[in-house]
């Protein structure tokens, strides 16, 4: 297998996957790049999956990354919402913009788990939206299509010039926080394509 390294604000990274639309990068001190770099000719202990692109990986290659997108797409903004609800509903208008991602709304790939994320951080939001709302608190999930940051430097599907600015993403959360109580917007599709799920 190719291993594909790069550097990024936050460090070095190893790509586990070859999908174009959701590349997956993890440290290279984790199991799964560990695993990654092996290369497929190697016996390994751990069992392989090949993937269609002819790639083959470590089944932790397929797991670890899940279980991370999982705390960092549904768990640390679950604790944030619990530890900010009290503060927000004495406030009396009180609001959450959890920015998710159009793969909240659609699966577009096979990269199952970070789907699954998604569409649980919508579902958060609409529980915090509800457990809220007689106190005043209001909650957004906003989920974007492709916008033009570090994170999707690697997509080659889409013209990296025609994604969304981050300045976009910016303004409309702006306006979603500038709404008063009656004026509620549950979730909010931006897109920089023409799509289904508009």
């Amino acid at each position: 297998m190719k291993t594909v390294s790069r550097e990024s604000s936050l460090g070095p990274y190893v790509r586990l996957n070859s999908s174009r639309d959701s590349p997956i990068f993890v440290p290279p001190d984790q199991p799964a790049a560990r695993c990654a770099r092996r290369r497929s000719t190697q016996a390994s202990a751990s069992p392989t999956t090949t993937l269609a692109s002819g790639e083959t990986v470590c089944s932790v290659a397929l797991t670890a990354p899940a279980t991370d997108t999982a705390k960092v797409n549904v768990k640390a903004p679950l604790s944030m919402i619990r530890t900010a609800l009290p503060y927000l509903r004495r406030s009396g208008a009180g609001r959450i913009v959890n920015v998710v991602s159009i793969a909240g709304k659609a699966v577009y790939n096979n990269n199952a788990g970070y789907a699954m994320t998604k569409f649980a951080a919508v579902a958060l939001s609409h529980a915090a939206r509800r457990a809220g709302w007689e106190d005043g608190v209001r909650c957004t999930a906003l989920c974007p299509g492709f916008v033009a940051t570090d994170m999707t430097a690697d997509v080659e599907t889409f013209p990296h010039e025609q994604m969304m600015a981050p300045g976009d993403i910016a303004e409309v959360v702006l306006t979603v926080l500038g709404l008063s109580n009656s004026a509620s917007i549950a979730e909010l599709v931006i897109n920089c394509r023409d799509d289904v799920t508009m």
